[in-house]
């Protein structure tokens, strides 16, 4: 397969490099991304000036990596081919921090392998997060670290996530959003997103008090509720499931869109 591999913490990020690892001897690789971490991104865009960049290689893998945004990086790689180019699926990750619930929104490599869907260079995309501490969430990724610690767990879990995909075309879902949880599994479940994080989740904002004074800080961890529904995407991660999510990339609320289906209205 011609997979493309992107995500927000960096084009040289350890989990991008750790699905370099499992995936280059089997499949045709290449990597775009941003030069520096853009974790919380989400969607945006450099549309006022543009951005820098360049061509470069990570572990022997030509890649893009540019000084705007993960959407940006994509952008860019639409317009490096020619228009008839394709990827036959789009991997994002492995993110160093779960994307749960709607909080995906948030999230630049949900955004970025949706993007890559959205122009046209693929039409599926599997996108891994790992449950991690929030100080994971901003870590800055170095081409020389070593990747032996994370080769079982999360690499080789999502390697087997991956085989079991392609085994069943990929559920016939267009976008799958795996979340490991933190220690170690190999029980995997499909899971609803959680309608709000923190139906499942209570956050702790240490310095809140200061929103009032002109100034907001993110700072806490969030403690998981293991009691909640077991479905739902957030409970399931607390209570050490590997989950799986199946997404659209066009947002679209079916149920309803079929049920107005070509009714018209004046006002």
């Amino acid at each position: 397969m011609k997979i493309l591999l992107t995500g927000d913490d960096g084009y040289n990020s350890l989990g991008t490099r750790l699905l370099i690892h499992f995936l280059k001897d089997e499949h045709e690789l290449m990597v775009a991304g941003t030069s520096t971490q853009q974790s919380g991104v989400g969607g945006g865009m450099t549309l006022s000036h543009g951005f820098n960049w360049e061509e470069t290689m990570v572990d022997g893998i030509k890649a893009l990596k540019t000084e705007g945004s993960p959407v940006d990086a994509i952008e860019l790689t639409r317009c490096y081919f020619a228009k008839e180019f394709k990827f036959d699926l789009v991997i994002a990750g492995i993110n160093w921090g779960w994307n749960l619930g709607n909080f995906i929104i948030s999230s630049g490599t949900l955004a970025s392998a949706t993007r890559v869907i959205g122009v046209g260079l693929a039409d599926r995309a599997v996108v891994y997060n790992w449950d991690l501490p929030p100080e994971f969430y901003l870590m800055k990724h170095s081409p020389e670290e070593n990747l032996d610690q994370y080769l079982s767990y999360p690499g080789s879990a999502a390697k087997k996530i991956f085989n079991l995909a392609q085994q069943n075309n990929f559920w016939q879902a267009q976008i799958l959003n795996v979340n490991f949880p933190r220690k170690p599994s190999a029980k995997v479940k499909f899971a609803y997103p959680a309608a709000k994080i923190t139906d499942v989740y209570e956050y702790q904002y240490q310095k809140m008090g200061k929103a009032k004074k002109g100034r907001f800080v993110y700072e806490g961890g969030a403690i998981a509720n293991k009691h909640g529904d077991q479905n739902i995407d957030n409970v399931a991660i607390a209570n050490g499931w590997i989950t799986i999510t199946p997404l659209r990339a066009d947002f679209l609320d079916q149920k309803t869109a079929e049920l107005m289906r070509g009714k018209e209205f004046t006002i």
